[in-house]
């Protein structure tokens, strides 16, 4: 299963708890943002509709199965877009001990108005080592 995939089954993987009192923080990303522009129709589309926009961060070890080791940050939006500030989110290694170096942005509608996604959003998927300060993802209607 690819990176694409991986980001798709994203929902089934383990957030890491804060870590117990007296245990060192694990590694963790920068904080750093996500600008999401979308073009005028969507916007026109959305505000209509009364619909927000979910942005979601994700990293990941190498596991492309269901125990793969993931930690997430979530963000809503209004029907306009905007920038979403993402705090530091974790890389502590999983049960298996690989390094947590995948991430991705996904971006799609809050489904309020529709039960299906209603925007079109280029992914962001690298290495951590290489997460930029702010993330642009451009967004039209599917």
């Amino acid at each position: 299963m690819g990176w694409i995939g991986l980001a798709a089954m994203w929902m089934g993987c383990a957030s890491a708890a804060e870590p117990p009192a007296g245990v060192a923080p694990s590694p963790a990303t920068a904080p750093f943002e996500i600008r999401v522009t979308l073009d005028a129709a969507a916007v026109a589309e959305l505000t209509a509709r009364k619909e927000a926009i979910t942005v979601d961060f994700m990293v990941c070890d190498s596991g492309a199965d269901d125990a793969a080791t993931c930690h997430a940050h979530h963000a809503q939006l209004g029907a306009a877009g905007g920038v979403a500030a993402i705090p530091a989110v974790s890389l502590a290694p999983g049960a298996r001990g690989e390094a947590v170096t995948h991430a991705s942005v996904n971006v799609f509608t809050a489904r309020r108005s529709s039960e299906r996604n209603l925007l079109d959003c280029a992914p962001w998927l690298d290495e951590v080592s290489r997460l930029p300060p702010q993330v642009a993802i451009p967004c039209k209607l599917l």
